[in-house]
């Protein structure tokens, strides 16, 4: 069916740039299906995504260290923090994420992020770090 006239447009949308006032691509991004965190189109269309310095200049202050010795550091939360803010407010890929933290296969950023995300749920002070993250980057829940 002619995409135009109607039917299931979804179906044949080769692309995600998205042009227009912010109301449309809003509306179009919600009409948007599938895993918005693995489509970098969808990803790339959010305003104000923070760059992987940022990210981790922010989680340095937090955290009182310089980002190397965080970045080493064993059980600390930082890298953690790091790939979860910026998987969640960038346009990074999983890739991507994994050269940036130091040569990590993309599989290996994934289970980092679920382990972060499933300690953030119980850990107390790590959620009052992601909090001031939060506040410092400018960041929405």
């Amino acid at each position: 069916m002619d995409p135009e006239v109607g039917g299931d447009w979804k179906s044949e949308l080769k692309a995600t740039l998205l042009l227009g006032p912010s109301e449309f691509v809003e509306r179009m991004k919600e009409l948007l299906e599938g895993d918005h965190q693995e489509q970098t189109g969808i990803r790339k269309a959010k305003e104000g995504t923070l760059s992987w310095e940022t990210i981790t200049s922010a989680v340095s202050q937090v955290w009182g260290q310089e980002w190397e010795l965080l970045r080493a550091g064993y059980g600390n939360g930082a890298l953690g923090a790091a790939l979860y803010f910026c998987r969640n407010y960038s346009d990074r890929t999983l890739r991507q994420l994994g050269q940036l933290a130091g040569g990590m296969q993309y599989p290996a950023v994934t289970m980092a992020i679920r382990r972060f995300a499933k300690r953030l749920e119980s850990d107390r002070s790590l959620a009052k770090r992601i909090k001031c993250l939060r506040r410092m980057l400018l960041v929405k829940t």
